[in-house]
């Protein structure tokens, strides 16, 4: 039968000099869209399904009022349905029927194929906490604001998106006949309020004791400093000063500037910190929707 519908729309896809919208059922199909669909059936026919689906699927859109656009539908559906994606082929079965397939021969035999790829197909319910979203399938948008999702059997890869959210992933498996239930919380962006208090106040206690060391320190140097630039002015008392003596007071110096530079840099740090610290005190809040636990999870619904 897939043969035959294709074979339909083919042969009435000879040249033709117009391309006029035409209420006849044995309309020629010319122009670009008789090309498309030549183009669609060879990719069809190596098994290129995916390509014959982009072709058809161009070629849809070519044929605005053509009476015999519908059986481009099929034509969709059928490489969906090779492609195992037996969903989307469902709905293109439907579409063929409801767009003009009910005038065909092979209507019931159209029907016949929904109700055998039916039974090939497992349920997905979806479980969030946002009323607002798209779901998409292995990287593919399926519907809006949708609870119950028919898939093929097998592995799958669920998406939820919703505006002023972070997208929600999870992988699950899908059963002929059974219902997979997926729970996918979605967190609002604007959640984030901030770094807890207790961390700016840890840093900037680091950074008061390390100036204040530096202080201490750099006085420490620079009295030493002072009592040896004395000693070495007094002629009686120069000779008293040790190589090892200027070393420590070197050392102590550097040690000053070390810890003066330090201090420095953690001031800029708990500055970042005091900037990207959360002052409101305000406790989180669950997402409006949902009813918080006392033990901090959330009830789903």
């Amino acid at each position: 039968m897939a043969l035959a519908v294709l074979g339909s729309v083919l042969c009435a896809a000879s040249p033709a000099t117009a391309d006029e919208p035409s209420t006849d059922a044995t309309a020629p199909i010319a122009g670009e869209a008789a090309r498309t669909i030549l183009r669609g059936t060879a990719l069809f026919d190596r098994g290129h399904y995916d390509g014959a689906l982009a072709q058809f699927s161009s070629a849809y859109e070519q044929m605005v009022d053509h009476p015999r656009r519908h059986q481009v539908l099929y034509n969709i559906a059928l490489c969906h349905e090779r492609s195992f994606r037996y969903d989307r082929a469902i709905a293109f079965y439907e579409r063929y029927l409801r767009e003009g397939g009910t005038r065909e021969p092979q209507a019931a035999e159209v029907r016949s194929i929904l109700e055998a790829l039916d039974g090939l197909l497992g349920t997905l319910r979806l479980v969030t906490n946002v009323a607002s979203f798209e779901v998409w399938i292995d990287g593919h948008h399926v519907a809006d604001s949708t609870r119950v999702v028919r898939l093929p059997a097998g592995p799958h890869v669920v998406e939820v998106r919703a505006d002023g959210h972070l997208a929600a992933r999870r992988e699950t498996r899908v059963l002929v006949g059974r219902e997979s239930r997926v729970q996918l919380r979605l967190e609002r962006i604007d959640a984030y309020r901030g770094l807890p208090t207790p961390i700016f106040w840890v840093s900037g206690g680091v950074t008061a004791a390390t100036l204040v060391g530096a202080v201490v320190v750099g006085l420490w140097s620079m009295a030493d400093t002072r009592e040896l630039e004395l000693r070495l002015a007094d002629p009686t008392k120069a000779w008293d000063v040790t190589e090892e003596e200027v070393q420590s007071l070197q050392t102590l110096s550097l040690a000053a500037d070390v810890l003066y530079a330090v201090g420095g840099v953690l001031a800029i740090s708990t500055l970042v910190l005091g900037l990207l610290t959360d002052w409101s005190g305000e406790p989180d809040v669950a997402p409006s929707g949902l009813a918080a636990r006392p033990n901090g999870f959330v009830a789903w619904f």
